[in-house]
């Protein structure tokens, strides 16, 4: 099982579960609803990575002799509840006044630690993790204000359609919004219809001015 996982930023995800195996009986969204549940505003796999370092690994060991995830009610009661015993976080800390994320890989007691192979082929990829993210920040930030096109939707339309190009899913808006899923499904209709655009793939390509 892989996670990516971000500390709140301006509209950045918390979670994003980017596998789940089959055998953990749930599927990705259920998986990633219950671990926000059970961490609340904790982030033990990122407090337990972070150091000064851009990019940081720590494989099963490492976390288990860190407080901050051993301790977490995530490690002792969330990773026993579907049976994940190994584990490797991968740190990325953009800067200062940015929010920092991780990428974790999970892997239940039926199967094998991860290797010094895999932990060496995910920290040489956290360069080009690091740079993703950051250019994802940036790219949130250069969105346009309403002008053109974007000028038919309401304040509100184009809130919901910034969420909704930057990859959060309506029940995500909802929550963020203060609204109800539903209501987030209608805007989005009719923002659709007004960008003449058919998916949020088009939507973002139309926010970023194409």
């Amino acid at each position: 099982m892989a996670m990516f996982l971000s500390r709140p930023g301006p509209s950045s995800p918390r979670l994003v579960v980017v596998k789940a195996d089959p055998s953990l009986a749930t599927d990705p969204e259920n998986f990633a609803r219950e671990y926000l549940e059970i961490s609340g505003d904790a982030h033990p796999l990122l407090d337990a990575a972070e150091v000064s370092s851009s990019v940081s690994l720590l494989g099963t060991d490492e976390l288990n002799d860190r407080p901050e995830f051993a301790d977490s009610e995530f490690a002792q009661v969330f990773l026993p509840r579907y049976e994940l015993e190994y584990a490797m976080a991968l740190h990325l800390k953009i800067g200062a006044d940015q929010p920092d994320a991780g990428v974790a890989m999970f892997r239940t007691a039926g199967e094998h630690d991860f290797t010094d192979r895999e932990k060496g082929f995910l920290r040489h990829s956290g360069a080009v993790l690091a740079h993703s993210f950051r250019c994802a920040l940036e790219a949130e930030s250069a969105i346009p204000e309403r002008t053109g096109h974007l000028a038919m939707l309401t304040a509100r339309e184009h809130e919901i359609a910034r969420l909704a190009a930057l990859g959060s899913k309506n029940d995500e808006i909802a929550e963020k919004l203060q609204i109800s899923p539903g209501t987030v499904k209608t805007h989005l209709r009719n923002i659709y219809s007004k960008l003449e655009v058919d998916s949020r793939v088009h939507l973002a390509m139309r926010l970023a001015g194409h």
